[in-house]
């Protein structure tokens, strides 16, 4: 399910506004800010895509260089004669629809503390999938997953944004290891919204076919997942609508 195509700090490009590039840990808010206010970046503007049916398209700008086409993954399903039903039908049916991204927009915003010693990493964060979680970081971190412990604190709400791992994570582990001593990170409302991943947008052709009588035959679906610059577990979603019409 995972692609593994998440790069938790990038090295020598940046794919999304909001992607963290840097982190500074101090003993209170004014002298981190003051300090990250000392820290100078260089950026190339590169070119930028927004519309998944344009980033398809022949010459458009590659988000990640060993993906053509910009598609991540490509999943086909076929069962049974569709065309041929298509065909038979007395009434065919298509339909686009478009959904755009969504912010899960839970209760408090994303928020973790870690705390690194000779033992391994103890990390307190909101999580609906601690597992999912420990081995990205067992791998970022080098330690084995049993050094990585997990623990869980209430929280307002996942909606499915509460699972896989976030830049934060690593990064509190990472200050925590350097300082010697337990590191918290708590983004602002806004930082939520842009380095916190959101609900995918789709966009979905739909074409059935049904007979005089109501019934159908035949559903030719095509949907197009908007996963962003990276797609983690995006693919997930991308059998979703499958499984819903099997059942």
């Amino acid at each position: 399910p995972y692609t593994r195509d998440f790069q938790l700090l990038p090295i020598d490009k940046v794919r999304f506004i909001g992607q963290e590039v840097a982190a500074v840990a101090a003993i209170d808010r004014d002298i981190a800010e003051e300090a990250l206010h000392l820290i100078e970046v260089e950026y190339e503007p590169l070119s930028a895509v927004f519309d998944p049916e344009e980033a398809m398209q022949e010459g458009a700008p590659l988000i990640h260089e060993d993906k053509p086409g910009n598609i991540c993954v490509n999943v086909k399903v076929d069962e049974g004669e569709v065309d041929k039903a298509l065909m038979e039908a007395d009434l065919v049916l298509e339909r686009s629809f478009k959904a755009p991204d969504q912010s899960y927009c839970q209760a408090e915003p994303y928020a973790v503390v870690a705390n690194f010693d000779s033992t391994g990493v103890d990390i307190w964060c909101p999580n609906a999938g601690p597992h999912m979680k420990a081995r990205p970081l067992s791998t970022a971190l080098g330690i084995p997953t049993s050094k990585v412990r997990l623990h869980h604190v209430y929280i307002g709400g996942a909606f499915g944004g509460r699972s896989e791992i976030s830049p934060a994570d690593l990064i509190a582990c990472l200050l925590s290891q350097k300082a010697g001593r337990p590191v918290m990170i708590v983004y602002s409302r806004e930082e939520n919204r842009n380095c916190i991943r959101q609900q995918v947008g789709w966009i979905t052709h739909l074409k059935m076919s049904f007979k005089k009588d109501g019934t159908w035959t035949a559903i030719d679906l095509r949907c197009i997942v908007d996963g962003g610059a990276y797609a983690s577990t995006g693919p997930i979603a991308v059998s979703v609508p499958y499984m819903e019409m099997e059942t």
